[in-house]
C-alpha cells in the first residue's frame, strides 16, 4: 500500500533510486539554464512523449471529446499537442521548486487577485481555495504557501501517496519546506477541519475521480461525474468563503501565475447536490480560462453510474 514517506531514508542511495536521482541532477542543471532555450527543448520532450505514450494520450482524447463534443479532430489534436508541450516545461521547472531556493521561485512565480483573499480575512472568513489539476498545480501552491507564510498563515493540503518511496518523500519535503500542512486521503477531513478553523488555508482539489465510495453522480462539461460532495460541508463546518483559484505557465511573461477568483457567493447553500453541482461549474470555468494547462490525462470519469460501460 502507498504510503506518506516523511523522512529520508539510506536505501534511497541504492541502485534502485539511481535513475530517479540522475533524473534530479537533470532537473537541477537544467534550472540554471536561459528560460527561453531549455523550455523550447522541454516542450519538444513533452510532444515526444506524446508520440511515445498512447495510453494517455488516448484518455486526453476521450476526455475531451466528452467535455467539448463540438470541437472537431483537428483542434482537439492542436490542443492535445499543446497540453503535453506545456506538461514538458512544467515538469521540467520542476527543478526550480524541488532544488532552488526561495529567491528563484519568487522570480518565476505571482499571484494575480490576493485582494479577494485578504477581503475574505478582513470579513472574519477562513478560506478555502478550490483549484484542480492543473499542469502548474505545484507551482502556483509553492508560490501560494510562501506568500502567506510571509503573513504568519499556514496553508494545508492534502496528498495522494506516490507508489515510489523516494519520490513520496522528495514530493512531501517539497511541498513541506515552506510551510505546508500535509494530511494523507487516508486521514480524512477531521484534521483539515481542525487546521482551516485555526486559521490554515485548505488548498483542495477535488476534480480527481476517486472511485465510487462517498460519491454522488454530477455534471462536468454535462458528463456525469464521480464527485465527492464534501466542499459545501466543509466550508459550513468552518466558516470559510470558497475562493476558485487556478495555476498557470505564462508563455508571454515567462513565469508561473495563480490567478484567485472573488469568493463563490451564497455558498454552501446546504443541499448536498446542489453545493457540488456549483462546485464543478467553478471548476469549469477554472478549466475554461486556459484549456490546454488542464490534466487531461487523467481518467476523469473512471467511475460511471450503475449499468454505464467504462469510458476507458
Amino acid at each position: 500500500m502507498d504510503k506518506l514517506v516523511k523522512e529520508f531514508e539510506w536505501r534511497f542511495l541504492g541502485p534502485r533510486f539511481w535513475g530517479i536521482w540522475l533524473g534530479l541532477a537533470l532537473l537541477w542543471l537544467v534550472s540554471f539554464l536561459p528560460r527561453t532555450p531549455y523550455h523550447f527543448i522541454a516542450g519538444r520532450i513533452g510532444l515526444l512523449a506524446m508520440r511515445l505514450n498512447h495510453k494517455r494520450r488516448r484518455i486526453a482524447e476521450i476526455n475531451l471529446s466528452l467535455c467539448f463534443p463540438d470541437i472537431n479532430e483537428t483542434d482537439r489534436g492542436r490542443l492535445i499537442r499543446e497540453n503535453f508541450r506545456l506538461a514538458g516545461i512544467c515538469l521540467f521547472d520542476m527543478g526550480v521548486i524541488w532544488l532552488r531556493g526561495r529567491s528563484r521561485l519568487e522570480k518565476v512565480t505571482h499571484i494575480e487577485g490576493d485582494e479577494h483573499y485578504y477581503a475574505a480575512r478582513e470579513a472574519g472568513k477562513q478560506v478555502i481555495l478550490l483549484t484542480g489539476h492543473t499542469l502548474a498545480l505545484d507551482h502556483g501552491a509553492t508560490a501560494l504557501a510562501m506568500e502567506y507564510a510571509q503573513h504568519g498563515t499556514r496553508a494545508v493540503s492534502m496528498y495522494k501517496p506516490q507508489s515510489n518511496d523516494l519520490l513520496a518523500w522528495l514530493m512531501f519535503r517539497t511541498r513541506t519546506q515552506y510551510g505546508v500542512k500535509i494530511y494523507s486521503r487516508e486521514e480524512g477531513l477531521r484534521p483539515i477541519v481542525k487546521e482551516i478553523k485555526k486559521g490554515s488555508v485548505f488548498y483542495y482539489l477535488p476534480d480527481e475521480d476517486l472511485g465510487p465510495e462517498g460519491t454522488i453522480f454530477v455534471p462536468l462539461f454535462g458528463v456525469p461525474k464521480a464527485t465527492i460532495p464534501a466542499l459545501g460541508s466543509l466550508a459550513r463546518l468552518t466558516s470559510a468563503a470558497v475562493l476558485p483559484c487556478v495555476s498557470q505557465y505564462s508563455e508571454k511573461e515567462g513565469r508561473y501565475l495563480v490567478k484567485i477568483m472573488p469568493a463563490l457567493e451564497d455558498y454552501p447553500s446546504g443541499d448536498k447536490v446542489s453545493d457540488a453541482l456549483r462546485m464543478n461549474e467553478a471548476l469549469e470555468q477554472l478549466i475554461l480560462n486556459d484549456p490546454r494547462q488542464y490534466m487531461w490525462v487523467y481518467k476523469l470519469f473512471k467511475t460511471r453510474p450503475k449499468g454505464e460501460e467504462g469510458i476507458y
